[in-house]
């Protein structure tokens, strides 16, 4: 669920986006789940969420964002790593080419040799920094959606 900012109700994805009917809607999700979700799981998972929201809104054009890498000194105990989210990463893509939605590599525009690039990272290596944030909204602005 999410917090629908306009009456802070908790909703699902699919509630929010019926009530909203945006014309796009950016998803940035699963970097939570690179380290114990096993590539069926994760792609049913994903599915459900896209599908969902084509159901609530068929008129939205869904973004599925690229998962974030972790800097290149990164040590959290959560087991995330650049390998694993780059073998995610091809699990997302098929999922985005199966639901006929748009995949933006968003870590394309944050990566340093690989890493998230230091100066987009809050400090704990994981989390994006403010200028992170606008990077990501400048690729997203300067890449054309169909």
């Amino acid at each position: 669920t999410i917090v629908y900012p306009e009456t802070d109700e908790e909703l699902t994805i699919a509630d929010a986006v019926a009530k909203k009917k945006p014309e796009y809607l950016v998803i940035t999700l699963g970097v939570n789940g690179v380290s114990f979700m096993k590539e069926d799981y994760f792609k049913s998972e994903y599915k459900k969420i896209i599908e969902s929201v084509q159901t609530a809104s068929p008129d939205t054009k869904i973004i599925v964002c690229s998962l974030l890498p972790v800097t290149e000194n990164y040590t959290g105990a959560d087991g995330l790593t650049n390998v694993a989210v780059a073998q995610v990463t091809t699990w997302l893509k098929q999922v985005c080419t199966e639901a006929s939605v748009y995949y933006a590599d968003i870590s394309s525009a944050l990566t340093l040799n690989g890493s998230l690039a230091s100066e987009y990272s809050t400090g704990d290596g994981h989390a994006l920094s403010s200028a992170g944030c606008s990077k990501v909204l400048e690729y997203l602005s300067t890449h054309a959606v169909g």
